[in-house]
């Protein structure tokens, strides 16, 4: 279920590592805590980053990116919600997201990033693809700023 890099804090030193699993707060799911260990390293290559500095330019060249690889491929998890996967982007490449609440006619956008999407994991997809079939999924689609990325509703986007 779990795949991928993972951002550590720039404290962490490189080598193994132990990390423990648990879900203490979900007490009724009876779940075991469980101990692994991974390997820290230092990336071969940084992705794409810094966005938001450098404008529209740099937005449209992380939506270029290919998020995952080959030995991911044909994973999905169990529906992701919408603002999980838009966060780990966010981490990932240093881009922001912004909802228009106001062009969806909403208050508050937490229930709106909180619906479940389908992920179905394929290299050849770039970011903007999947980006695209995520937004697709619960009627919205986004638009390039010079300092994010704004999601807003289809409808608005066809007129």
């Amino acid at each position: 279920m779990f795949h991928g890099p993972v951002r550590v804090p720039d404290n962490v030193k490189l080598g193994k590592a132990r990390v423990t699993f648990s879900f203490d707060a979900w007490k009724e799911g009876r779940v075991a805590s469980s101990t692994w260990e991974f390997s820290v390293v230092k990336p071969e290559k940084a992705p794409p980053n810094k966005a938001a500095t450098t404008g529209a330019s740099g937005i449209e060249a992380c939506l270029k990116v290919h998020p995952w690889d080959r030995e991911s491929e044909g994973r999905a998890s169990e529906f992701p919600q919408l603002g999980d996967l838009l966060e780990f982007m966010k981490d990932r490449y240093d881009l922001e997201f912004r909802v228009d609440a106001k062009a969806f006619g909403m208050k508050d956008k937490e229930p709106f990033l909180r619906q479940r999407v389908e992920l179905t994991i394929d290299s050849r997809k770039d970011l903007s693809a999947y980006l695209n079939e995520w937004l697709e999924q619960v009627g919205a689609t986004y638009a390039v700023k010079d300092t994010c990325i704004l999601i807003i509703p289809r409808k608005k986007a066809e007129e």
